[in-house]
């Protein structure tokens, strides 16, 4: 037996980009119009059809699958918090979250608060240097890998949905057996 992890590189929809979605449409619809903008989005869609029919056709039992999720903070509230944002928002990513529970997955939240947080801060404020965003993010790719140590047993899959700007693989211990789904969400580098 052995402990897996399966990388899920995460596509954002406008909805998932919050506050800053309205925003994101504008600048991209004024640059390349309303059409490409359509495109863009059933383009995303068809990438989350294909994550979820990709991920509920591996060989597993979902009960021994624990699920990762990029910007989920550890702590209480996570299941709730996946809910939520799987009912009132239009987040494919999300749905596939909820999915996975309803097979037996466990939801694990992933996420240091507090990094997260000094983050969005630096962000809000406009203080977010290049330098700052990259220390920033290689700090949360440490606690993800750290927390998916902690909390992935012997014998149990993880799946990690995660932004493509992250490289948690490489924090990962080395006892974890690690595979990426490929971008086109059809199969994997590794069998996980």
């Amino acid at each position: 037996m052995s402990r897996r992890l399966l990388i899920v590189p995460i596509v954002h929809t406008s909805a998932e980009l919050g506050s800053q979605g309205p925003q994101n449409r504008a600048e991209f619809v004024a640059r390349h119009g309303d059409l490409r903008w359509a495109e863009r989005e059933a383009k995303i869609e068809h990438y989350w059809l294909n994550v979820r029919d990709a991920v509920l056709a591996l060989p597993i039992g979902f009960d021994q699958v624990k699920v990762y999720q990029d910007s989920l903070p550890d702590g209480p509230g996570t299941d709730r918090l996946v809910e939520d944002m799987a009912e009132h928002g239009n987040s494919p990513n999300h749905r596939v979250l909820q999915l996975l529970k309803s097979r037996g997955a466990s939801i694990i939240g992933t996420e240091s608060l507090s990094l997260l947080l000094e983050e969005y801060q630096a962000v809000k404020e406009g203080r977010a240097s290049p330098d700052l965003l990259r220390r920033s993010l290689e700090a949360r790719d440490r606690y993800i890998a750290s927390r998916i140590g902690e909390t992935l047993a012997e014998g149990e899959i993880g799946i990690l949905f995660i932004g493509a700007a992250h490289d948690v693989a490489r924090f990962c211990d080395p006892s974890i057996k690690v595979a990426v789904l490929a971008s086109g969400a059809r199969n994997t580098r590794e069998n996980p």
